[in-house]
């Protein structure tokens, strides 16, 4: 069972995704993505929530608390190192497509100082 603090309420986290799924045709995204409610109906007991309640209580004075903190990057977050990621591809490439040329250069002017 997940927990979302943005909420305030608790869930199922998405795990695993079948493909062909109506779960795959609503583009739920993996570990990012809680089930909340099923037809209307709440997973979480009246007792949960009143639990959940007393917690953020708790948070609301502003005091020094120990905390256990469990932070997943959110979908924006995942989209940016995605970008990054490709960006780093592209520039990779590009240095070995430069590489390349400088080997393919080097090559043809030792082909031309030995004629």
């Amino acid at each position: 069972m997940g927990n979302s603090a943005s909420t305030g309420e608790a869930g199922f986290r998405v795990l695993r995704i079948h493909p062909g799924s109506p779960a795959e045709a609503a583009d739920l995204e993996l570990f990012f993505d809680f089930i909340v409610q099923i037809e209307n109906e709440s997973l979480c007991t009246p007792e949960q929530q009143q639990q959940q309640q007393q917690h953020e209580q708790k948070l609301l004075p502003h005091r020094p608390l120990r905390l256990l903190l469990v932070a997943f990057p959110t979908r924006q977050q995942q989209q940016l190192m995605q970008q990054q990621q490709k960006q780093q591809q592209q520039q990779q490439q590009q240095q070995q497509q430069q590489q390349q040329q400088q080997q393919q250069q080097h090559k043809q002017q030792q082909q031309q100082q030995q004629q």
